[in-house]
């Protein structure tokens, strides 16, 4: 195995160590509800479960939330979720929180690229530490801790947020792809709320490198002037 691939799988591997570790007290009571919203979170993943495993039907309608409700227009139910595959082997409280854990493997990973590739550090103790004043901040912990479940899909940002930077600096269209498709997982995912800071935060990645720029330039002129 080349070296590259091998430094790969061990970030990999660390950050998904970080992940189990920072998210063990969810597994205090394995089987068990966290409070607050926790109730709706899995409200909303078993009435898309009983839709399609029960009735064989597309989730388009709950009749069992306010009398009668939209789902697939709801954008605070998950229609895609890793929870639906994870049901098929253990309940559906231990798969939201496998879940999370999930997420929070997939939001260091795109902190660690995001970081590394864009912002092009190279010192890894620093990108690792910087990856995780995002993801293991305690406003995403906070959320989720009280069942909101639509802030998952904040752990995307980091990916989004790459594939547009890479969409703009190289006028390319398949990263514009990607992170148009990450949207819409995004979305379909009950992220809503997660949409517009991932679009707005695509210009504070730019941002210091148009000031250097700009500095650039000037500093130029001025050497020509001179």
């Amino acid at each position: 195995m080349e070296q590259s691939s091998r430094r790969a799988l061990g970030i990999s591997a660390l950050y998904g160590l970080l992940s189990i570790l920072f998210c063990l007290p969810l597994f205090a009571r394995p089987f068990g509800l966290g409070a607050a919203d926790w109730d709706r979170q899995l409200f909303y993943f078993s009435e898309v479960l009983k839709n399609v495993v029960e009735y064989r039907q597309a989730p388009f309608w709950s009749p069992w939330h306010c009398g009668g409700n939209v789902m697939w227009q709801h954008p605070s139910v998950p229609l895609l979720s890793p929870v639906y595959l994870l049901v098929a082997v253990m309940p559906l409280a231990l798969a939201v929180k496998v879940n999370i854990v999930l997420h929070y493997w997939i939001g260091l990973l795109g902190m660690h690229w995001l970081l590394t590739r864009a912002v092009r550090l190279t010192f890894l103790p620093l990108a690792v530490y910087a990856a995780s004043i995002f993801t293991l901040s305690g406003s995403l912990a906070l959320h989720l801790a009280a069942g909101d479940s639509d802030f998952l899909p904040a752990f995307y940002l980091p990916w989004l947020l790459y594939f547009l930077h890479l969409a703009f600096q190289t006028g390319r269209l398949r990263p514009a792809l990607a992170a148009a498709a990450i949207l819409a997982v995004t979305i379909y995912s009950g992220g809503v709320p997660v949409v517009t800071q991932g679009l707005g935060g695509r210009s504070k990645i730019d941002a210091p490198e148009l000031a250097w720029h700009e500095a650039s330039a000037m500093i130029e002129r001025s050497t020509k002037q001179i």
